[in-house]
């Protein structure tokens, strides 16, 4: 399968070649782990080449022993103008030159523009999203893993999180027990919002103190060789409000009809459609502002989503978050969510912790 990666982006593309570009932290590209293979370093000013010949890594010299065993033919520079001579040489009789929109610097761009004698840069990103989409069994494995961490760290939630910790001080206690629990780190910040703080879906943690009566969000995710995990659960100091039951279990609902419906050859929008109309139907119409689900792998949001203006069609082999929510402005929030693998069967948790309604 190593070679495959670039074939098929290659293909999708339409190009000459195909350039995946780092610049400098944090313009980094996480398609150059996926193409070489390699789970570590940090490559900075870095490239893989991809052509029909064959992939060729241009790598630094300090990168040189973390790149060793990658899938790809090693190029090693020592300074910049090395840089230049090596790319200029694997770009020779290129005409049109796919790269990552999204993800390439202007700079990365010039210089490729240079070293390829002014040939036309054309965007390969849906092409590269493409082919990152369906993981094959090496990726499931780390995701697996990422989500055995994420998920051993959850069961631990109702003994950490105390009444008089801080959402700073909550937060903190999940990311070392991330680490201790073997990630490599965080995939994205964690979320820890209290209360009133839970109704913003991207809070980031801060000094408000935890009382009886709060809803708790917590939302996090573990690293395993470079693929993450992303799980959210939402859980309650002392006994929720009526208008706090209602919206949870309608929340649940809402995540377990639109995982079923989460097929290969379903519409994306599909399980957007189903979990949005469960909530609207509980009350809480408008209260869902986000979509559905968004896929992961290498990086925490990649790939398409599951909303409701989503055309394209669930694979087999897709990884997705599935995470609705419902947010009420100045009172509270809640969100459960799971990594969800698109099996041939169908749909498979990969993320596990009681998603019945806990009180503290």
């Amino acid at each position: 399968m190593s070679g495959g990666r670039a074939e098929r982006i290659l293909e999708l593309s339409e190009a000459d070649a195909v350039v995946i570009m780092n610049s400098r932290e944090p313009f980094l590209d996480p398609s150059f782990w996926y193409v070489s293979q390699v789970s570590g370093g940090l490559f900075e000013s870095c490239a893989a080449v991809l052509r029909p010949g064959g992939t060729e890594l241009i790598v630094s010299s300090m990168e040189a022993e973390e790149a060793e065993g990658a899938s790809g033919t090693l190029r090693i520079y020592s300074n910049s103008e090395e840089l230049d001579d090596l790319l200029h040489d694997a770009l020779d009789g290129t005409s049109v030159i796919g790269v990552n929109y999204s993800r390439i610097t202007l700079a990365g761009a010039e210089r490729l523009r240079k070293a390829a004698g002014g040939a036309e840069l054309k965007d390969a990103g849906k092409a590269i999203d493409a082919v990152r989409s369906i993981k094959d069994e090496d990726e499931l494995e780390r995701i697996g893993r990422a989500c055995e961490i994420a998920s051993r760290v959850a069961e631990e939630l109702p003994a950490i999180i105390r009444r008089g910790m801080s959402e700073q001080q909550a937060a903190a206690e999940i990311d070392s027990l991330l680490r201790k629990e073997g990630s490599e780190g965080t995939p994205f910040n964690t979320i820890v919002a209290f209360g009133q703080n839970a109704a913003k879906p991207h809070h980031s943690p801060g000094p408000k103190i935890l009382e009886d009566g709060m809803a708790v969000l917590c939302d996090f995710g573990a690293s395993y060789r470079r693929y993450c995990s992303d799980l959210t659960r939402t859980m309650f100091a002392g006994e929720p409000r009526e208008e706090e039951r209602r919206a949870y279990e309608a929340v649940a609902m809402a995540q377990e009809q639109g995982v079923l419906a989460m097929n290969p050859g379903e519409r994306a929008s599909e399980p957007d459609r189903i979990a949005r109309g469960i909530i609207d139907a509980a009350g809480f119409a408008g209260r869902f502002i986000h979509s559905f689900g968004h896929e992961l792998g290498l990086s925490v949001h990649e790939g398409g989503v599951m909303s409701a203006r989503s055309q394209h069609l669930l694979q087999e082999g897709m990884v997705s978050s599935a995470e609705p929510g419902i947010y009420i402005p100045g009172s509270f929030g809640v969100r459960i969510e799971d990594t969800v693998h698109i099996g041939p069967e169908g749909p498979r948790r990969l993320t596990s912790f009681d998603r019945s309604l806990t009180i503290l």
